[in-house]
Parts: C-alpha cells; sequence; structure tokens
C-alpha cells in the first residue's frame, strides 16, 4: 500500500457555462489510401580493376597501397567495397560528380556488423557472399569512382607496370566495389493510421517505414523475449545531406544491407538524422523488440539506434543526440528498464567477446563497447556519457510514470464530483487514485471502470481504468482538490489535476427558456433549475395574470445539463401547459422555490397572446366535371382552437353542412404549429344541370365570433351538343370503313354514333373504344370514346357517307363529317 501523498493546492475554479448540446450524426466515410511513387534502388558488385603504378598520375599511392583505375559507370547513389577479407589499414574512395573529382573519404569497416552468428539470417547472409563489406557512403549522384587499397586487400588483382590497358583479374577472389543505384520507380501506399500497438503512452514521433519507402523484408525478421539494452551507431554514410535526402539515404542503407550484404532488411531498429528527425527501421521495431543485424553477437535482447551521418569527425546535433535519447526511453519505458541499471549480457559471439561471455554493460552503449569497431565515431560516442546516459532517467520516468486524465471535476450539492482514468504504462491492472480535499487525503482505491475509448488510443494497456467518486459532507465554499495517480514500478506517482473547486449555496440557478400560447387557450413553459442546497429536484412555480400554479419539481432529464453541471446530474428540466385561458395577452412569470439558504428565484416573466378569432383558410380548386358533377377542395383553421372546424357550402342558395374539414393536411401543420395536420376539406356533388351555378364556402367559428368566407363565384357545368372528329372515311373491298372519336359534354360515357350511306342510316354503337390520345387532350372523360364501324356489303360505285354524334341531355346531334367514297 502506498503512502497518501503531501496536499497540493493550484490553479482557480473552472466556471461551466451551459450551452446547447448539438449532436451532429452523419456517415462514416472511410478514405481511400494515398497512393505514391518512391525511387527504388538496386546494388551492383563490379570488380576492381588496377592500372600499373607509374600510369596513375591522379592520385598517386602511398606505399603499401594500390589504387584502382577511374570506373567511368551508370550513375550510382551510394558506394561500398567488398574484400576476401578484413583489411590491416584504410580503405578509401574518389567520385566523380557535377562538381569535380571529390576529396578521398576513407570507408569504415565494421566486422562486427550483421546479425548473431547463431541466426537463420546469418546463415542466409553467409550463403549469399562471403568476406567483408565496408559501410556504404552516400555520394548523392556521381558517375565514376576510384578505390585505394592496400595492397594485400587487392591480392587477386593484376598490379602490372608495363600495360596501361584494364588487366582482367586472375583466378581467386578479389576485391569488388558495391555500389547502389537507381531502379526506376515503385508505388507505396501510404496510410495515415499508426500501426496497432505503436501508439503506446510516450511514443516518440517515429515516423513509421512506409514514410520512408521502405521494401518488404526478404526474410521474416525475429523478436527477442524481452529487451535489456541499447546500442547507439552511426551510419558513416557522410553529413552532407539535406532533410529531402534522408528517406531515400535510408531506402539506399536497406538495399545496401538486403542485397549487397544478404540480410533479412535494414539492421538497424530506429534511425535518427542530422535534424532531429526519428524514423523507425527494421520491420516491427515500433511494435515488438524486433531482432536486428547491427552488432554481431549483440542483436537479441538489444535496440540499435543509428544517427545517420560520420561522426568520427563530423559533430552530432542537439536535436539528434536529444531524440536518440527520447527512442531509447521510450523502449526502456515499455520495457520496465530503469536506466541507472547495468546488465549482464550473455554475447552471441563478437570480434571481441566470445559466444558465451557474459559481460556487464550500462543499458546504453556504444557499438564499439561489444565490437571491434570506431562505430558511432568518438564525437558522438563522447555524447553517450556527457548527454544521453543523464537525461534517459528523467525521459524514463516521464514515460513509464502514470498517465490520465480528469473529465469531470465539478461541485455538486455540499460535495465534488471527480470522474476519469488513469493507468501506469508498465501495467495493465488498474492503479490507486489519491485525491486530496483541502490536505486530507482519500485512496480511492485501484480504478475497474470500463473505459473503451482507451483502448484505441493506447492499445495493449487495458480498459479497466476509468474511475468516479463523489466527496460529500463539504462546507459551501472554496476547497482544494488534487487527484495522484499511484505508480507501482520505475517512474514515479503523477500529479493529474490541482484546482479549487467553490462549492454554491443559495438561490435556486435556472433559466427560463420557453413561454408559448397556443390554441384553446393553451400557455407552455419550459427550462431548466437545480437548488445548489439540495441534490433533490426544485419545484418550479407558474403565475399567469397573479394566478399561481404549481408544475412539480423540474425533473426532466437534460443531457446538455448533466455536461455544464455534472455535479448536479441531468433530471433538472421542467415543462408545464395550462389551458382555458381566454383569448388575448397575459403575464406569465415563473419561479424555482429555494430549500435552505437564499430565496425563492424569479427565473423570468414574458407576454403572450393566446390565439383566437375569425377562422382562415383557402379554397384550393373548385372542379366542375360531366354528369354535373363539381367538386371543392380546400383548408381552413380556427385560432380558437386545434380541432377540426366544419365548412358550409351555399349552392345557388342552398346550404349544405359538408362536415369538418378534417383531413390531413402536413402543409398546414408546418404552416401553424400546434395545430395539427387535420385541417383539409373536399366536397363533391353530381347531377347538376349543365350551366352557370352559384357556389359560396364558409368556416364556421367555434369561439363566438364570425364565419369566414372563403370563396363565393359562378361555376360552369359543362353540357351541350357532341363534338369529336372522323379520322378516316374509306372504302375496303365492298364495304366503307369509319374511324374517330365522340364526346357528349354532358356524360362521361359512349355515346353513339350514326352513319348515314346515301340516305340510309346505320346505328354504330356507343363510341367506346379507348382513345388515350382523346384523353390527354379531353381532361375529365377518360379514354372511351373511340368509333369504329365496317358497312354491309354495298353495289360498286360512288356512295354518300355523312357520321353524326348522337346527343344526350341539353343540346343536339352534331354532324361529325360528309364524304364521298367510290366502292
Amino acid at each position: 500500500m502506498h503512502r497518501l501523498l503531501p496536499s497540493c493546492r493550484a490553479g482557480s475554479l473552472l466556471r461551466a457555462g451551459l450551452g446547447a448540446a448539438l449532436v451532429a450524426v452523419g456517415l462514416s466515410v472511410v478514405p481511400l489510401p494515398t497512393v505514391t511513387s518512391v525511387a527504388d534502388y538496386r546494388v551492383d558488385r563490379e570488380p576492381l580493376r588496377f592500372e600499373p603504378m607509374a600510369a596513375v598520375q591522379e592520385a598517386p599511392s602511398t606505399d603499401g597501397e594500390v589504387i584502382s583505375r577511374v570506373a567511368e559507370v551508370e550513375p550510382f547513389v551510394t558506394i561500398g567495397v567488398a574484400l576476401p577479407e578484413v583489411p590491416m589499414s584504410p580503405v578509401s574512395v574518389r567520385w566523380r560528380d557535377d562538381a569535380g573529382w571529390s576529396d578521398w573519404h576513407e570507408l569504415e569497416v565494421e566486422v562486427d556488423k550483421g546479425p548473431d552468428r547463431s541466426s537463420d539470417e546469418a546463415t542466409k547472409a553467409a550463403d549469399h557472399r562471403t568476406g567483408v563489406v565496408t559501410e556504404p557512403l552516400w555520394i548523392g549522384k556521381a558517375d565514376a569512382y576510384q578505390v585505394r587499397l592496400p595492397r594485400d586487400a587487392a591480392d587477386g588483382t593484376s598490379d602490372t607496370t608495363t600495360s596501361t590497358t584494364t588487366s582482367a583479374p586472375i583466378d581467386g577472389p578479389g576485391p569488388e566495389v558495391v555500389v547502389v543505384r537507381p531502379d526506376g520507380q515503385r508505388l507505396e501506399v501510404e496510410s495515415d493510421s499508426v500501426p496497432a500497438g505503436a501508439q503506446s503512452v510516450g511514443r516518440p514521433a517515429i515516423r513509421t517505414r512506409g514514410e520512408w519507402g521502405a521494401r518488404a523484408p526478404s526474410n521474416s525478421v525475429g523478436t527477442a523475449s524481452s529487451l535489456k539494452l541499447a546500442v547507439v551507431h552511426h551510419s558513416a554514410t557522410g553529413n552532407d545531406y539535406s532533410p529531402a535526402d534522408v528517406p531515400g539515404i535510408i531506402r539506399s542503407i536497406q538495399a545496401f544491407h538486403i542485397d549487397g550484404n544478404g540480410w533479412s532488411d535494414i539492421g538497424y531498429n530506429f534511425i535518427v538524422d542530422k535534424f532531429g528527425g526519428m524514423w523507425e527501421g527494421r520491420d516491427g521495431s515500433l511494435l515488438r523488440n524486433s531482432i536486428g543485424a547491427h552488432a554481431e553477437g549483440f542483436n537479441t535482447g538489444s535496440v540499435g539506434v543509428m544517427a545517420l551521418g560520420n561522426y568520427t569527425a563530423g559533430a552530432p546535433g542537439a536535436a539528434q543526440v536529444t531524440n536518440i535519447a527520447d527512442v531509447i526511453a521510450w523502449k526502456f519505458a515499455n520495457a520496465g528498464i530503469d536506466p541507472n541499471t547495468r546488465v549482464d549480457f550473455t554475447s552471441g559471439g563478437s570480434s571481441t567477446i566470445p559466444a558465451g561471455q557474459v559481460v556487464n554493460l550500462p543499458r546504453v552503449v556504444g557499438h564499439r563497447d561489444v565490437g571491434s569497431t570506431d562505430c558511432p565515431g568518438s564525437n558522438l560516442y563522447a555524447q553517450l556519457s556527457s548527454r544521453i546516459r543523464p537525461i534517459l532517467p528523467a525521459l524514463v520516468a516521464g514515460k513509464a510514470s502514470p498517465v490520465g486524465i480528469i473529465d469531470v471535476a465539478a461541485a455538486g450539492p455540499r460535495s465534488i464530483v471527480l470522474s476519469g482514468w488513469a493507468f501506469d504504462p508498465l501495467e495493465t491492472d488498474p492503479i490507486e487514485i489519491h485525491v486530496y480535499v483541502d490536505g486530507v487525503g482519500r485512496n480511492l482505491g485501484p480504478t475497474p471502470i470500463e473505459r473503451p475509448d482507451l483502448a484505441a488510443a493506447y492499445p495493449g494497456v487495458g480498459t479497466r481504468h476509468g474511475f468516479s467518486t463523489t466527496i460529500g459532507d463539504l462546507a459551501p465554499g472554496s476547497h482544494s482538490v488534487c487527484v495522484f495517480g499511484i505508480n507501482t514500478g520505475p517512474g514515479s506517482n503523477s500529479l493529474l489535476f490541482c484546482r479549487d473547486i467553490t462549492v454554491p449555496t443559495g438561490d435556486p440557478v435556472g433559466f427560463l427558456e420557453q413561454v408559448a400560447a397556443g390554441p384553446d387557450g393553451t400557455i407552455g413553459v419550459g427550462g431548466w433549475a437545480f437548488d445548489p442546497d439540495q441534490m433533490a429536484p426544485a419545484d418550479i412555480h407558474v403565475y399567469v395574470d397573479g394566478r399561481g400554479f404549481n408544475t412539480g419539481a423540474a425533473a426532466l432529464y437534460r443531457p446538455d445539463i448533466a455536461a455544464a453541471y455534472p455535479g448536479f446530474g441531468g433530471n433538472r428540466g421542467f415543462g408545464w401547459v395550462g389551458s382555458g385561458f381566454a383569448p388575448g395577452r397575459h403575464e406569465v412569470c415563473v419561479f424555482a422555490a429555494n430549500v435552505g439558504a437564499g430565496g425563492n428565484n424569479l427565473l423570468g416573466c414574458r407576454t403572450v397572446t393566446t390565439p383566437g378569432g375569425a377562422p382562415t383558410g383557402i379554397v384550393d380548386a373548385v372542379v366542375t366535371g360531366p354528369d354535373g358533377t363539381l367538386g371543392v377542395f380546400g383548408w381552413t383553421v380556427d385560432p380558437d382552437t386545434a380541432a377540426s372546424t366544419e365548412v358550409h357550402v351555399y349552392l345557388d342558395g342552398q346550404g349544405i353542412n359538408t362536415g369538418r374539414a378534417s383531413s390531413d393536411r402536413p402543409d398546414i401543420a408546418g404552416l401553424f404549429p400546434g395545430y395539427g395536420a387535420r385541417h383539409g376539406f373536399s366536397w363533391t356533388a353530381a347531377g347538376l344541370a349543365p350551366g352557370a351555378h352559384s357556389l359560396c364556402v364558409f368556416a364556421i367559428d367555434t369561439g363566438g365570433g364570425t364565419n369566414s368566407l372563403l370563396y363565393c363565384g359562378k361555376v360552369n357545368v359543362p353540357g351541350g351538343s357532341p363534338f369529336g372528329a372522323i379520322d378516316n372515311i374509306s372504302a375496303g373491298g365492298s364495304r366503307i370503313n369509319v374511324a374517330g372519336w365522340v364526346i357528349d359534354p354532358d356524360t362521361v360515357g359512349a355515346v353513339e354514333a350514326h352513319v348515314y350511306i346515301d340516305s340510309t342510316g346505320y346505328n354504330t354503337g356507343p363510341a367506346g373504344q379507348p382513345r388515350p390520345d382523346v384523353a390527354a387532350v379531353v381532361a375529365g372523360y377518360g379514354p372511351f370514346h373511340g368509333l369504329s364501324w365496317t358497312s354491309p356489303v354495298l353495289a360498286r360505285g360512288q356512295h354518300s357517307v355523312c357520321v353524326f354524334g348522337i346527343n344526350r341531355g341539353v343540346g343536339s346531334n352534331t354532324l361529325l363529317n360528309c364524304r364521298t367514297v367510290t366502292v
């Protein structure tokens, strides 16, 4: 059990304001992946050729050295040299670029760079190539090179002094140049998301492999069961680069390691450039203890962090050194490593420490501490003791100490409410929370409340880290409140919150949001209120024109009030509707009743007008049609009531009660809020005589007012003689065919047509064939008015043919067509 911590006092009261709670609901859009093109690289090995010493004028050799012939080649970006065995003196190169020939640059030889000897990766690398390969040197772009070697390292090549031409290599292994060249473009799918688990607490801004365009490993990368050690390196690739060069340099190193050395992937777990940029190296290093190929014999259980550049001569920048420490601190914090300790490490076999030997090491070493190398360069190596190791304890503690947030810290009635979450980055079990109020400590115990939101933000730490508590029996006034997350391992207790919170007292608090009047003499009020001295809902009193109504407790749930005043909860809303008030103006006042200290609080007074008066409405349409039909359509609302009202029709002076206007009219509900939609009417009559008729429509008042005239005018009921068209009169064989259509305006039904041939009459029967073209032109009569008739057999010769539409009702028969036809 941890001791309670000393008290803490800081900050001032955070005053919450009331705001509307808005919830946005929309579609979840899954973004398309971004596909980018990156420059790809290939690795080529080229045999070295040597000129006779007397012919070399550009760069004379020194005793014991030989210089290769100038090789003019396809452009390359990185260069190294593969040798049959470790050279006894330096290996140097120079190159030609747009600026001409460079100075000579020494290539670093690290015999202990590579996978552990017992690993599958080492076996595959040995099968790939024997001998030793120098570290790669980043050039940028060159098209010629020359190599200076110790004479013993050039064994297997010709160094004759009589020829000025290239000499072919003799039998046996010889030195080769290893160059990295551009090899077209490669498409990479980028993702904004960090792999699950890589967002653990304290993770620095490490850029993923996708951000530098990494190739997939050639073989699977192993995982160590635990992390014990950090090994710091430099790349020895040169310091003359820009931020834009960094991704390409890392890709070239990866190509050199995979294709030149035969490794599974780039050897380092992480890279830090001279600008402070941090990059994930070997596959999986963000997620797990990936086994690298950076320190032979010491890869398994270590993290290799490489400074991009050569720090034997150059000096690392402050941001680069600090961020190397930050990457190491993050890995140590997640592994539970105290950087002040040392560790016994069993060597897997290096050039200086045989396999199986146990060495006691500080937690952070340079590569030279475990192998035969100058890496990470004297200038960076000095930073291990002067800068990196000293700042690690504080960095690790910051990343290993509890992390948490106080979601709610609010006053309630004689109380303070606290809720939030906290966890120790090195633990999945809940941790203790200690709260101090005015210096008095309370141990809330572990924090086991489920917080599913932690799963996405902090994968791997679990979700049972929430807490919630109410601290009661507090006097009104200001109280100092501090909250601590209690540490369980490396690190220290974390102060999560410290602030003064004022416990209120006095008059009720609230707001009158709405006072409205509606039909049937209704008056409604709405708002919220609470009494700071009690948890129970406050009573609300409403006065209308001085007449009091006790509406009951303000106990409706209001999520916005719960968010603004979490110490009092959300059951603080009120809503009340009274009815039977006379039409006209009314004074409405609303009070929150007080309990305890203070007095009743007037939340507000408003003047409203309850509606009344004559009905309103519109006759939307008056329609007449065949067979003496008449239709009237519209709507009406009486301001006095939300109920449907009657509509009366006067037709040629005769009154007709059409019933209540109660059909659904959603448009009217929108125009008259509070009145509903059932205010539409429709009335039809049939059998009216053709001709003009007088029509008036009234909405009947229900509140003692006057009826409203909605429409008055003349309407015409259609009638008269038939009309139509004969489309065809023609002879067919010994008969005559007649086709067309006919309508009598008095009726929608089919009427007869008569055909006279040479004064002999024929009744064709009702013209009832379907004619949709006629229905489209003559509205209201339908399509069944077509005529199609064939005569009996007739004598040869000319015949007079006349067609009549036979009248019904008002009017007379109509001659539609006459024509002479030859049979």
